[in-house]
């Protein structure tokens, strides 16, 4: 029987070291060990950003070290007024980004691997489970929970979002929300 394909939504991962944060790890690490499971984990940031759109084709880098800087960011993220009045000057150009239907993700490339393991997993799991967790592919978003929140509570008649995987076929998704 082939492997159930999972795409784990890593989001919260960098929140602290209870609740949610700790179970997604936790969780994320248990299916990794498991045979006959092929996790992979989604990168996506939680609060609005300024990142580039990640579009398929050209290999992105400096987009997948943003995202994953921006997932650095989130435990301090406790509603930086400052940067939300910034986000409403730029009225027009934040609407349209939440306006987009379809977003796309790009594998983290390897090197990318280590700052995934310190900024998501290292303050829960034991350096032991470094090998198990890292063997797994990560996939970066430009699409952020805020954005996607703010989406479906301004404009709930619009079509849902979709996020286009591209080549990497799943089965199932666990999203923390």
């Amino acid at each position: 029987m082939p492997a159930r394909r999972i795409l784990v939504d890593l989001s919260h991962a960098s929140d602290g070291y209870v609740g949610i944060a700790q179970d997604i790890r936790l969780i994320f690490e248990m299916l990794a060990g498991l045979p006959g499971v092929d996790v992979t984990g989604l990168l996506m940031p939680q609060a609005l950003h300024d990142l580039p759109t990640i579009s398929p084709g050209a290999p992105q880098v400096s987009a997948a070290a943003g995202v994953v800087h921006w997932m650095s960011q989130a435990a301090n993220q406790t509603t930086r007024r400052s940067q939300i009045a910034s986000r409403l000057r730029s009225t027009v150009r934040e609407i349209r980004r939440v306006l987009r239907s379809s977003h796309h993700v790009l594998q983290l490339p390897p090197e990318m691997h280590d700052a995934v393991w310190r900024v998501l997993f290292a303050q829960t799991l034991p350096p032991s489970d470094r090998p198990l967790v890292l063997a797994r592919p990560f996939l970066a978003t430009d699409l952020s929970v805020a954005r996607l929140l703010f989406r479906t509570g301004a404009f709930p008649r619009l079509p849902p979002m979709f996020l286009d995987l591209g080549s990497h076929p799943i089965d199932a998704v666990l999203f923390c929300n």
